[in-house]
């Protein structure tokens, strides 16, 4: 400072010319007290409220975190979708990243295919058959053998009206926890996997949703 006003070559060693601007522009008057002023407040004070706002609005949402979190889907739901696109379900996948070696085949599948992400909620027999009958049935094209290219291929689909847009958003989850549930089931407690059962349930799962 020199006097009342800015030392201009001294901001200069440190700051670059448009932030030194901005601080000459603010005056400075001799003998008030100073004070520190929170700027998200329109007010300059700080509150706790004006804090969170800050923080909830600080984090950038994802297409993909709008689509799996659903006021009108159960929570359990929309955390095995992060799950799942976060590769953190318990299948053989995770388990080879462990170092844990051992078989891996998919008990749903005749083939006994390899028990990966992809494979089970998309490419495999079961999930095929699944994802075929709801494709069709939702006038969608896909030709993806990739999940999360196909859960982008439905939430990013032209919808007509907001409840069939709610039901683009919310059938492509639907469908992963009833496959999930239908796999588990066969590991399980010995049940078949039934494409047919998949479908309905998703089916009453989607309508009840609505």
């Amino acid at each position: 400072m020199i006097g009342n006003t800015w030392d201009e070559n001294k901001l200069l060693r440190i700051l670059p010319m448009d932030m030194v601007k901005q601080i000459q522009n603010i005056n400075i008057y001799e003998g008030e007290d100073e004070f520190p002023i929170w700027t998200p407040d329109t007010h300059g004070f700080f509150t706790c409220k004006s804090a969170w706002k800050v923080l909830r609005e600080g984090r950038n949402t994802t297409l993909t975190a709008k689509k799996i979190w659903h006021h009108k889907i159960p929570f359990k739901i929309s955390f095995f979708m992060l799950r799942l696109l976060k590769n953190k379900l318990s299948i053989d996948q995770a388990l080879h990243r462990f170092r844990v070696a051992g078989p891996s085949r998919c008990s749903c599948c005749k083939n006994y295919a390899i028990e990966d992400t992809n494979h089970l909620f998309r490419n495999g027999e079961l999930a095929d058959e699944v994802w075929n009958y709801f494709n069709i049935h939702s006038d969608i094209f896909d030709n993806h053998n990739n999940i999360r290219s196909t859960l982008m291929n439905w939430w990013l689909s032209d919808a007509k009206n907001k409840v069939h847009s709610f039901v683009q958003q919310c059938t492509p989850t639907v469908i992963c926890w009833e496959l999930w549930k239908a796999i588990y089931s066969h590991r399980y407690e010995g049940i078949k996997c039934n494409p047919l059962r998949v479908i309905s349930q998703g089916m009453a799962y989607s309508m009840a949703a609505d």
